[in-house]
C-alpha cells in the first residue's frame, strides 16, 4: 500500500472537515470523507475539538510513515500519546461562569445559553417544537424509565412517540396475546409495559396503532417500579420513556419549547439547543479538564488543551480522532490498490 493512497484518504477527511468539495472521481478521498463523517456523527455535541485534533493525527502520521516508521510502531505511538494526554489532564468541577462560557461558545447566543443552563438544573430535559415564534421553558413533575419503544412503528412525531392522557398498563410477564386487553373498549392512548412481548402480539399492537384503532406504544419493563396507571403525557424514544405525572411532588422535567416563524427555523434552532445541551451536560457530569504545562506532555496537539474543556468531550474526541487515524493510515483493506 503506497503513500499516495494514504494521502488521498487523509485529504478526503480534511476536505470533509473544511467543507471543501471533493471530485466524485476520487474514490479514496470520498471514502476518507465518508469514514470521517460517520465517526463524527457519534458526537452529539460540538464536533469542533475532533475536527481540530484530526489534522494533527493525520499529518503527523503521514510524516512518520514517509520517514520510514513501521505502521505497527506508529499505531503504538499514537495510542501512547493519547493515553499520556488523558493521564496528565487536570480535572476540576465546572464553575457557573465557566459553564456559561462553554454554552455561549457552543451556540454563540447568550439567551440560548442561559435557557439551556437553567433547564440543565433538572435531571430530565426534553425538547419539543413550540407553538409560537418564542422559545420558552416549562417545568413539570414526572419520571424517566430506562427503556424505549419496541418498534419505531409506534413513533408519532419523527423519531419519538408522543401521547397525551395515557393509560399505563404494567405487566410482570411476557405477553403472547393481546386478547386480554380488549384494545377497542376505549380510544384512550395506551402505554403497555411488559417483561417482553412476542412477535405476533407486537405485530398486532403495531397494526392497531398504524390503522388508528388506538394510539399505542409498547416498551419493556425496566428496573423502575411504576405505581401509576395514568400519565398526563408520555414521550418515548428508542432508549428511554418520560412520563409526565402531576401527582408526583418533585418537579424533575425541564421541557424546552423551541419556537420559530417557520419549520426550517425551528429545526435549525432545535439542533443548536441540542448541541448546547450536550456540551453543558458533559461539563456538569465530567467537569472540565486541561493540560498543565507542568505535566511535560508536549504532543503535537497538546496546545489544544491549554484552556479547560469538558472532560467527557476531550475523551470522546481523542478516542474518535485515534480511531479515524488508525483506519485511514493503517488499514490494509482500505489501502489495497484501487
Amino acid at each position: 500500500m503506497g503513500d499516495t493512497a494514504r494521502q488521498k484518504l487523509c485529504l478526503g477527511a480534511i476536505a470533509f472537515i473544511t467543507e471543501t468539495p471533493i471530485s466524485t472521481d476520487d474514490s479514496l478521498a470520498m471514502l476518507g470523507a465518508a469514514i470521517t463523517r460517520d465517526a463524527a456523527a457519534k458526537i452529539k455535541g460540538s464536533q469542533s475539538l475532533l475536527f481540530a485534533l484530526l489534522p494533527f493525527f493525520l499529518e503527523n502520521g503521514l510524516k512518520q510513515i514517509r520517514a520510514g516508521m513501521h505502521p505497527a510502531t506508529l499505531k503504538k505511538n499514537m495510542q501512547k500519546d493519547v493515553a499520556l494526554t488523558l493521564q496528565h489532564l487536570s480535572k476540576a468541577p465546572v464553575s457557573p461562569e465557566e459553564l456559561l462560557s462553554i454554552a455561549i461558545e457552543t451556540c454563540h447566543d447568550a439567551s440560548i445559553a442561559r435557557l439551556v443552563i437553567e433547564a440543565s438544573q433538572k435531571p430530565i430535559v426534553l425538547l419539543e417544537n413550540g407553538q409560537s415564534s418564542d422559545t420558552s421553558l416549562t417545568i413539570h413533575s414526572g419520571l424517566e424509565l430506562d427503556s424505549g419503544f419496541l418498534s419505531p412503528h409506534f413513533c408519532t412525531d419523527g423519531p419519538i412517540c408522543k401521547m397525551h392522557n395515557v393509560h399505563l398498563v404494567s405487566i410482570d410477564k411476557e405477553i403472547s396475546s393481546i386478547q386480554e386487553f380488549n384494545l377497542h373498549s376505549t380510544k384512550e392512548p395506551l402505554l403497555l409495559i411488559a417483561q417482553d412481548i412476542t412477535h405476533d402480539a407486537l405485530s398486532t399492537l403495531i397494526i392497531n396503532h398504524l390503522h388508528g384503532m388506538r394510539n399505542i406504544c409498547a416498551i419493556k419493563k425496566g428496573k423502575t417500579a411504576l405505581p401509576y396507571t395514568f400519565a398526563q403525557k408520555v414521550v418515548v424514544s428508542k432508549d428511554k420513556t418520560t412520563l409526565f405525572i402531576p401527582e408526583l411532588q418533585t418537579r424533575t422535567i425541564a421541557l424546552l419549547h423551541i419556537g420559530g416563524k417557520t419549520h426550517a427555523e425551528i429545526e435549525e434552532k432545535r439542533r443548536l439547543f441540542e448541541t448546547t445541551l450536550t456540551a453543558v451536560q458533559e461539563a456538569l457530569q465530567g467537569g472540565l479538564a486541561h493540560l498543565p504545562v507542568s505535566s511535560g506532555t508536549q504532543g503535537p496537539y497538546a496546545s489544544l488543551f491549554a484552556t479547560p474543556k469538558p472532560h467527557l468531550l476531550i475523551e470522546q474526541s481523542l478516542s474518535l480522532a485515534l480511531m479515524i487515524s488508525e483506519t485511514l493510515l493503517l488499514s490494509e483493506v482500505l489501502l489495497c490498490p484501487h
